[in-house]
């Protein structure tokens, strides 16, 4: 899902299948899987 304005600019939130919630931050254009952050679990 792609979420505009999260963590300051783009986004793209995914859920893994353990249920963590990852954020991959728009840069340059592209979205580096090397600075996915968990944002949430559940």
């Amino acid at each position: 899902m792609s979420v505009p304005g999260l963590m300051g600019g783009n986004a793209i939130v995914a859920k893994t299948t353990s249920g963590d919630l990852l954020s991959y931050q728009f840069e340059r254009g592209y979205f580096p899987s090397h600075k996915q952050k968990v944002i949430g679990r559940g």
